[in-house]
This record gives structure tokens, C-alpha cells and sequence, in this order.
């Protein structure tokens, strides 16, 4: 791996006073595990098909660390004591094996850092996704108004999109319509002054990125995904343009 980064915080490679080392950043590439929703037939063979989903993704990083003086080396631990705190929500990357990713983590469990010798500590440092998905490269594609736009997403799972309709537009509000014929209508165009954020991983409307202010101004909700893959259209009947990142289990 080139390059493993927690924050602001580097995990590989040379610093002034220090190697960086990262043996393993377990859960990474693998899925998470799968909530058991389950319900046995009664007096009959098998079981009901129901929804399913993953739970959250956790991830443990561990490695080691070679300080050029004992003092150096308690700088090392108090940095990797101190790059994620209970509560906090920080980026984690992994960039040089496979696609370059990130993905939001919180801190999971105590920060091992054990000193070797009086120069060399390793460190295990134990990570949660709440949600599990993994980002990859950021797509935008720019809709013109009624015109299908092809939209790509070369990740391995599917991908939520934004839908970024800025101000402004024309009275008498706007439909999405989505791979597969999904629709999706607000009844008012934004202003002169006005963004709307259409984000299909929670169905909502924000105006201005406020959730509020988009409140009643949606008719049909339907939401959809882009599928890794080769290219779907989605179409704006007023114009704007399509976010994703390329997305990952």
C-alpha cells in the first residue's frame, strides 16, 4: 500500500522522525457481515424471503512504526493515540492497492501503540463504518434539460447519486427520471438563489443543503441507483448535473 491516512494522520511512509509501516487494514477489501433477518416457515419447509442488508463495516489497521530516538518514539504513540477520538468522524484512506478509496470511519475500541524496543512500536488502531460503503473516484456528469445523460460507475457495487438541479430555473418545478424509469418530481424550481440537492441514498430534498427548507416541495420519491458497469441515462427535464463516487462493499 502507498499510502494509508487516518485523518490527517499518515500511517506509511517516511515523516521527519519517523517509518511508517501498515501490515494489514483488515475488513477493507471484504463485505461486511449480513444482518440475519430471518423467519422459518410454519408447518411448512424453509423460510420467508426478507430484505437484508449489511451491518456496519469494521475495519483494524495495524503496523509499526521506527522512530529515529526514544523521544521521537513517544511522539509516534501520542499521535496515534490522538488521530481519532471517541465520537469523531474522519476519513480513512487507502491509496496503491487496487483502485484508490476512502471511506468515513469512527474510532471502534482502544488504540493499541506497544513500545518493541526504544525505538520501534506497534499499533493496532480499530475502526467502524456506519456505513459500509467505500468510495472510489468522483463522477459528474452535466444533464442537459430533457436530454438523457449516460452515467458511469466503475466501482462493484451500486451507487447512490446526487442530483444537482442550481438556480436559476424556470417556474413550475422539475422531474428526474431515473435508469429504469424511475420519477422522481419537485413541484417548485429553485430561485436565483437556490441550489437544490437531490441525495438518492436517503430520498431527500435540500435547499441550500438545508433538509428543512426542502420539506413539502417533493411529489414522487422514487430513488435509484447506478449500477457498476457500463453506462444507464438518467435525465433532468430542467438541466443540471449527476455527482457519485464510484462505490464499493
Amino acid at each position: 500500500m502507498n499510502l494509508v491516512k487516518l485523518g490527517v494522520q499518515t500511517l506509511t511512509g517516511d515523516t521527519h522522525a519517523h517509518e511508517w509501516k501498515v501490515n494489514s487494514v483488515d475488513g477493507w477489501w471484504d463485505t461486511p457481515d449480513v444482518k440475519e433477518n430471518r423467519e422459518d416457515v410454519p408447518y411448512g419447509h424453509g423460510g420467508y424471503v426478507l430484505p437484508e442488508f449489511y451491518r456496519e463495516r469494521l475495519i483494524t489497521i495495524t503496523g509499526r512504526v521506527r522512530s529515529k530516538t526514544h523521544s521521537h518514539q513517544h511522539e509516534a504513540i501520542n499521535a496515534l493515540k490522538g488521530c481519532i477520538m471517541p465520537g469523531e468522524i474522519k476519513t480513512l484512506q487507502v491509496f496503491g492497492h487496487g483502485p484508490d478509496q476512502w471511506a468515513n470511519v469512527m474510532l471502534a475500541r482502544q488504540t493499541k501503540a506497544v513500545p518493541v524496543t526504544d525505538v520501534h512500536t506497534s499499533f493496532q488502531i480499530s475502526l467502524r463504518s456506519t456505513d459500509p460503503r467505500i468510495f472510489g473516484e468522483r463522477r459528474i456528469v452535466t444533464a442537459g434539460a430533457g436530454v438523457a445523460a449516460m452515467v458511469e460507475n466503475r466501482g462493484s457495487a451500486p451507487a447512490w447519486p446526487v442530483v444537482v438541479v442550481p438556480g436559476p430555473v424556470t417556474v413550475g418545478g422539475y422531474t428526474i427520471t431515473g435508469p429504469n424509469g424511475e420519477k422522481y418530481t419537485v413541484t417548485a424550481s429553485p430561485g436565483s438563489s437556490s441550489t437544490h440537492h437531490v441525495d438518492m441514498w436517503d430520498g431527500m430534498l435540500r435547499v441550500n443543503l438545508s433538509m428543512a427548507a426542502g420539506g413539502g416541495l417533493v411529489g414522487d420519491a422514487q430513488t435509484f441507483t447506478i449500477p457498476p458497469g457500463g453506462k444507464v441515462p438518467v435525465t433532468l427535464s430542467k438541466g443540471g448535473r449527476i455527482e457519485l463516487y464510484d462505490t464499493y462493499f
